[in-house]
C-alpha cells in the first residue's frame, strides 16, 4: 500500500490495520499521524466543539495517532 504525507485519520486506520496482520506491505512517505476518532457538539453560540473520544491502536498494540506510519 503506498502512503503520503496526505494520508491521514481513516486511511491510516485502514493501512496500520491491514499492516498489523499481514495483509500489507506499507511503502512511501511517512502519514499525517492523526487518527483519533472525534465527536462534535454544536455549542450554545453556534460554535461547533470537537473533542477525541479514542484512540487507535492496531492488533499488535502500535497507536497511530501522532506517529508516521511504519514503512517496510
Amino acid at each position: 500500500m503506498l502512503v503520503d504525507e496526505m494520508t491521514g485519520s481513516t486511511s491510516e486506520c485502514f493501512a496500520a490495520s491491514l499492516q498489523s496482520i499481514g495483509r500489507v506491505r506499507v511503502f512511501g512517505r511517512p502519514t499525517m499521524g492523526q487518527a483519533l476518532a472525534a465527536v462534535t457538539k454544536r455549542l450554545a453560540d453556534g460554535d461547533v466543539f470537537m473533542y477525541a473520544l479514542g484512540d487507535f491502536v492496531t492488533s499488535t498494540g502500535r497507536r497511530v495517532e501522532a506517529t508516521a506510519s511504519h514503512r517496510t
